[in-house]
């Protein structure tokens, strides 16, 4: 346990080497920190509104706000669904809404399904607590897959991050 402190008093006398403050130091200072802003303003980014940092023009996804007579017209009209449950304080469902969902592959592929999300930011809807209940939803981001008669695809459930490839494999296999 005293091993540490013999290396520091054997090293003791190299301080004097060291290079001494100076001009140099407060440009060390600076430079360390805008890197420290800029590390702040890249963690808090996902939590500005979207007028001070806008989205890339890129368009995504088309989503619809969930509502059980959405889901029950789409039923009605033999479409797939996806259902997505989204937060804005959810950091990998901004991360999704910024990469996953504005893959022009992603975007095109979607367009013969009906896209419906719960945004659960704050308050959720009646219709949306009730799917939560039904459904076992637990956090965000969680994507629900339904086939045309509107039964859940279990085993395609996505629950945290996914990349376009991955949600792209389980789109095909819902479209099967």
């Amino acid at each position: 346990m005293g091993l540490p402190y013999l290396f520091l008093g054997l090293a003791a006398n190299r301080i004097g080497r060291l290079p001494k403050a100076g001009a140099w130091m407060v440009w060390v200072k600076r430079a360390l920190g805008v890197v420290l802003l800029g590390f702040a303003l890249y963690l808090v980014r996902p939590m500005l509104p979207k007028t001070i940092w806008p989205a890339p023009a890129q368009a995504g996804v088309a989503w619809m706000p969930y509502s059980q007579a959405a889901f029950d017209a789409a039923v009605g009209e033999q479409r797939p669904i996806v259902i997505d449950v989204y937060a804005d304080w959810c950091i990998p469902c901004v991360e999704m809404d910024h990469t996953t969902f504005r893959h022009p592959d992603v975007v095109q592929a979607l367009a013969p399904v009906v896209t419906l999300r719960v945004d659960a930011t704050r308050e959720v809807s009646p219709d949306a607590r009730q799917l939560f209940d039904r459904y076992n939803v637990f956090g965000a981001p969680t994507v629900l897959w339904f086939d045309r008669q509107g039964r859940e695809r279990e085993a395609l459930r996505l629950s945290g991050y996914a990349n376009a490839e991955e949600f792209l494999e389980r789109l095909a296999q819902l479209l099967e």
